[in-house]
């Protein structure tokens, strides 16, 4: 704010190549990442028009005010072309003449804005104080509210890892309630998902311990297809080859004599196969083959 509305802007990294010209949309979400309020100027570039002129009065007037000066320091500032400018970015602003100011808290809530020339440097001032200070209690709000939400995100966490999937899905599902959009709230969210995909594994793994093998392969590929980094994607994978095996061996047992061999040296054959049931087929085919011996019979 060096009292031209063509400057580069100087309160938030120096001088730059030329005037800013984005919409400021991007820039307003720096700002929140900052904890800063910002003030954005929506000014028109010709100086030929009145809307232009307008502008140069208010910058000469009051962008060189020393105190208007000393409080941009505190906020991001940001210079918007209202002739490139697209019309909704315009409007999401409220922009309908030049110069408008449009001031905002860090939580992207519009607070204030000036539309008048006449506006004394005085009271400019005064207004961007008060933002400053509803940015403040903004900061605070936005703090005590993390902090609420990490005391939240430790239960469930305590109780995840203790196996208590129940309290600790209710405590997730409170950090998520509150609506979000930040780190924590995607913590939870994550941590429903395992959840629920741990439910899955045990059902899984019941089948799997029943014999059922083809069923418990349907519920473990159902957790490894879940795009999902997580543990138990990573056990769900290791049992999708002992099903594999289970569904071929239940179907070795269920023939006799040769077919039967048949299909259990399918997974003996495997070598990269390590399983529990490698050993279960070399036990049914020496039984098979003891079988024979005593009945004379490979039928």
């Amino acid at each position: 704010m060096d009292g031209t509305p063509y400057a580069p802007d100087t309160t938030t990294g120096g001088a730059s190549s030329g005037p800013r010209v984005e919409p400021g949309v991007r820039e307003t979400e720096t700002a929140a990442g900052k904890k800063l309020p910002s003030l954005l100027y929506f000014f028109w570039p010709s100086r030929e028009d009145a809307a232009g002129q307008a502008c140069e009065e208010l910058a000469a007037r009051v962008f060189v005010d020393g105190r208007v000066v000393d409080l941009a320091a505190s906020f991001v500032c940001i210079r918007v072309n209202g002739k490139t400018c697209p019309k909704p970015v315009l409007s999401k602003f409220g922009v309908k003449t030049f110069p408008t100011i449009v001031f905002m808290t860090c939580g992207l809530k519009v607070v204030s804005s000036v539309t008048t020339v006449s506006i004394p440097a005085a009271d400019f001032a005064s207004l961007m104080q008060s933002v400053v200070n509803a940015n403040t209690k903004t900061v605070e709000a936005i703090e005590a509210r993390r902090a609420a939400l990490e005391s939240q995100l430790s239960l469930g966490d305590k109780a995840f890892n203790a196996g208590q999937y129940g309290s600790a899905k209710k405590a997730y599902e409170r950090i998520v309630a509150t609506g979000g959009n930040d780190t924590l709230v995607g913590n939870a969210k994550s941590r429903i998902e395992e959840i629920r995909l741990i439910g899955i594994l045990e059902e899984a793994t019941k089948l799997f311990d029943e014999g059922k093998y083809a069923e418990a392969r349907g519920r473990f590929t159902v957790i490894v297809d879940f795009d999902f980094g997580c543990p138990t994607r990573e056990k769900a994978r290791t049992m999708l080859p002992e099903c594999e095996m289970g569904v071929t061996y239940a179907d070795a047992c269920s023939k006799s004599g040769l077919a039967s061999m048949e299909a259990l040296q399918r997974i003996l054959d495997n070598e990269d196969y390590k399983g529990s049931f490698r050993a279960k087929a070399e036990a049914k085919i020496a039984e098979i083959k003891a079988s024979w011996g005593k009945n004379g019979s490979s039928h």
